[in-house]
């Protein structure tokens, strides 16, 4: 009898610690930053930059009376400028 509570026990003090370890990373998780959006409203653009990487989302929201398109001017650089 003695044997079996206390392997009820480790058990159970396995499973909190497993349960708490596993919300404990998931709490410890970075926030996901939300998407940048740039607002064009009386000829300017806020923000007037914004720097993006690979495969981000930018939401685009003209605030002024007249269509606007957007372009994107992308500079690649090699191994040798990066000092590789």
């Amino acid at each position: 009898m003695v044997v079996q509570i206390r392997a009820m026990g480790w058990r159970l003090v396995t499973t909190l610690g497993a349960a708490a370890f596993l919300a404990i990373s998931f709490l410890a998780l970075p926030a996901r930053a939300e998407e940048p959006v740039v607002k064009i409203d009386n000829f300017t653009f806020n923000p007037p930059t914004l720097k993006v990487t690979a495969g981000m989302t930018v939401t685009w929201k003209n605030e002024d009376d007249i269509p606007r398109t957007v372009a994107a001017v992308v500079e690649t650089k090699t191994g040798q400028q990066l000092g590789q």
